[in-house]
């Protein structure tokens, strides 16, 4: 079961496609989109600054 909503202007719910298969989406716009591989999920989220959030998440990472 699986619910979504979208439109002008927002994409919110929980969304299915062959690539990804269901996965939960916030955004705004379908740009700047950030893909979140979790154990048990998929988020995807959109961010301006994305690039900068991809960085500072993969030196936090390689830090740990």
């Amino acid at each position: 079961m699986w619910n979504s909503s979208g439109g002008d202007g927002y994409y919110v719910g929980v969304f299915k496609n062959k690539t990804l298969g269901l996965y939960t989406m916030h955004a705004t716009e379908k740009k700047d989109l950030v893909l979140v591989k979790c154990t048990d999920e998929i988020i995807v989220f959109n961010c301006k600054k994305r690039d900068e959030l991809v960085e500072y998440t993969k030196e936090k990472l390689k830090n740990k």
